[in-house]
């Protein structure tokens, strides 16, 4: 199992907070509120065996998870990997935080303005909430097992930029590279790619 998400159970971290404040913590807290248990959680729940990861790298971290699944299925450490990615973040507390590190949206009576990833006059993100989860296998091992796939993952790669608090490099070094690589690991020309679904 390996999950994806940027922030966890941010309920459960206020019920953490109010607890604390109420001087009545309940013991299931321990359990439920760290990230990390969140794949655990999973693992139990379906008495899944072997791996699990809770990975959290902002809004990459479902496309980090699937990464790594797809690492664990390569080395043989892993015949399946259920891949999951969630997030419920519009909440006042986490929305304060991200306005006040000036990450949102400015409010310009332009509501389209946050949503143009290319544009240098974008004002900042917006945050969205969803989940999602997909089922991966080795294509040797879906065929040993009368499987048939619905899709192919022929590439992949993984890369952090520390530019700035927000921002990638300007220039688009990393992103370069890192398509490069995932283009040249899955044996396809340019003109192949239908769609590129930008941050």
């Amino acid at each position: 199992v390996w999950f994806g998400t940027s922030r966890g159970p941010v309920q459960k971290q206020l019920e953490a907070v109010d607890s604390l404040e109420r001087k009545r913590v309940k013991p299931s807290l321990a359990v439920d509120i760290p990230i990390s248990a969140t794949s655990g959680i999973i693992s139990s729940l379906f008495g899944v065996k072997g791996p699990n990861m809770t990975l959290s790298a902002t809004c990459c971290s479902g496309g980090f998870a699937l990464a790594e699944a797809c690492h664990a299925l390569v080395s043989g450490r892993s015949d399946l990997a259920l891949v999951a990615a969630a997030e419920a973040c519009v909440h006042p507390v986490v929305l304060s935080q991200m306005q006040s590190a000036g990450m949102l949206t400015k409010e310009d009576g332009q509501p389209n303005a946050g949503c143009v990833p290319f544009s240098p006059s974008r004002t900042g993100t917006t945050l969205g909430e969803g989940a999602a989860s997909v089922i991966l296998t080795r294509a040797s091992f879906a065929k040993e097992a009368g499987l048939k796939p619905t899709g192919y993952i022929l590439g992949w790669d993984t890369a952090t930029d520390s530019h700035s608090r927000t921002l990638s490099d300007h220039e688009g070094n990393s992103l370069s590279e890192s398509i490069s690589r995932t283009i040249k690991m899955s044996g396809i020309n340019m003109d192949q790619i239908d769609l590129v679904s930008p941050h």
